[in-house]
């Protein structure tokens, strides 16, 4: 796929989307004047390389990232959730907060229009947390209860605003696993057996 179908990351601690203000504040006047001779020569260094897709990438992310700077704290300020619904996601919990703060700014997100969403997991107990080769038992116990509750509350969530009705939620981790241990203390890969959840669009 070109570039220009890469996502833009949001973080789930301290601000959600960097370097979203200037560091100091200037007049719409002033932007402007700044902002008038960039798209003359964005439009300029365009024209020779109509089959690069870097340069047209860069250019979108900028002109999405100027008019996110206008909706986007209000769309990713969860203080305005109702403390149910913050109960319902786990942010009142420690262990799934982080997750849980990360599947209510992807129901807002939704809410909003954004047409793709894709939501990690936190990288603990190490990067790839599904990837249990050889302690499988504990590394389980360490993730699982950190993204149940919230990825349930999430589908709830858009089943209760009617938005499951226009949406596809697919939950999955990586290869599933074989019935055997390896290495006395974990699985080898199953590319025959994968846990997967997909609900919404009347699935």
């Amino acid at each position: 796929m070109p570039a220009l179908y890469r996502g833009t990351e949001f973080r789930s601690r301290g601000e959600p989307l960097l370097n979203l203000h200037p560091a100091e504040s200037t007049s719409a006047d002033a932007r402007q004047t700044v902002l008038d001779p960039i798209a003359k020569l964005n439009k300029k260094h365009r024209q020779p390389y109509p089959g690069k897709t870097d340069l047209e990438a860069r250019i979108r992310n900028y002109e999405l990232a100027a008019r996110m700077q206008l909706h986007a704290e209000n769309l990713l300020d969860l203080s305005g959730e109702t403390a149910a619904t913050q109960k319902m996601y786990g942010l009142d919990n420690p262990l799934t907060a982080d997750y849980g703060t990360r599947c209510l700014m992807t129901r807002r997100m939704v809410e909003a229009g954004v047409r793709y969403v894709q939501l990690m997991p936190p990288i603990k107990p190490q990067v790839m947390p599904w990837d249990q080769h050889r302690n499988l038992q504990e590394e389980i116990h360490v993730i699982a209860p950190r993204v149940d509750q919230p990825s349930a509350a999430l589908i709830r969530d858009l089943f209760q605003r009617g938005l499951l009705d226009e949406v596809i939620v697919m939950w999955t981790g990586e290869f599933g696993r074989l019935p055997i241990s390896q290495l006395k203390n974990g699985c080898d890969h199953n590319r025959y057996a994968f846990t997967t959840l997909v609900a919404g669009e009347g699935l």
